[in-house]
């Protein structure tokens, strides 16, 4: 079997389309190169953010939280600010010495009888 000859404008012309061919692989590769890079990056990004987001959510759980805990503390305030004052409470005795002195009423001021 003989092989077909190719005549020489033929095969500069395949040669240069080959080149041509190679060239625009070459291109579109490296356009995949840095589209890859850059979808890393993205990747990267998005999986910080939901660590953020998810670091942030337990802390408004927690905020929330706090904030149930002083608005209780404050209804309870309110309510013992709020309270009937009773009148029939007299201010304990303060200590000295004439409330220790069962005598205190007889003395007078210079402390004798």
């Amino acid at each position: 079997m003989a092989r077909p000859t190719i005549p020489p404008a033929e095969k500069t012309k395949i040669t240069k389309e080959a080149e041509e061919i190679k060239g625009k692989i070459e291109a579109q590769q490296n356009i995949i190169d840095t589209e890859t890079k850059a979808l890393v990056g993205h990747e990267t990004n998005i999986a910080t953010l939901a660590s953020t987001i998810k670091t942030f959510k337990k802390y408004v759980v927690d905020i929330n939280a706090v904030i149930k805990n002083l608005e209780k503390k404050v209804k309870e305030t309110s309510e013992a600010l709020k309270a009937p004052k009773k009148k029939d409470d007299a201010a304990p005795p303060v200590k000295g010495k004439d409330t220790e002195d069962k005598d205190a009423a007889k003395k007078d001021e210079d402390g004798d009888d």
